[in-house]
C-alpha cells in the first residue's frame, strides 16, 4: 500500500476520507523514519514532535479555513524531548 501511495487504506478507517492527504503522508513519512534499522539513522523526538505539530497544523489550517490562530494553540504544546521511562 504504502509503494503505491494509497494513504486512504493505511490510515484509520473511521477517517472515512476526511483527511489531507499531505498531512498525512508527513506523518507516515514521521513514522517510518522512526523504525530505521540503525538508530544513527532515527530522528530525535523533539524533530518527530516537530514533524507531528506541522501535520496537525496543516489538518487544522484545512479544517477551519486556514486561522492562524489554530498553529498558535499548537505552538503551546511542551517543546522537550522526553525520555523513554525503564521497563
Amino acid at each position: 500500500m504504502l509503494e503505491k501511495g494509497d494513504v486512504e487504506n493505511i490510515v484509520h478507517p473511521r477517517l472515512e476520507g476526511d483527511l489531507d492527504i499531505n498531512s498525512s503522508w508527513e506523518a507516515i513519512e514521521a513514522a517510518m523514519a522512526c523504525v530505521s534499522p540503525t538508530s544513527i539513522e532515527s530522528p530525535t523526538t523533539t524533530h518527530v514532535v516537530m514533524e507531528i505539530k506541522q501535520c496537525l497544523a496543516m489538518e487544522l489550517a484545512r479544517r477551519h479555513g486556514g486561522f492562524e490562530s489554530d498553529s498558535d494553540q499548537i505552538s503551546g504544546i511542551d517543546h522537550t524531548e522526553q525520555t523513554p521511562l525503564a521497563r
